[in-house]
C-alpha cells in the first residue's frame, strides 16, 4: 500500500495538480 500511495502521489506532484493535497497526505502517512 505504501509504495503504491507514494509512487501515485509522485507523479501527482511530476504533474503539479495535486501537491498542495499529496504534501500533507505524505506526512500524514508517514507519521
Amino acid at each position: 500500500m505504501m509504495k503504491t500511495v507514494i509512487i501515485t502521489v509522485s507523479d501527482s506532484c511530476s504533474e503539479g495538480k495535486r501537491e498542495d493535497t499529496s504534501g500533507p497526505l505524505i506526512k500524514q502517512i508517514i507519521e
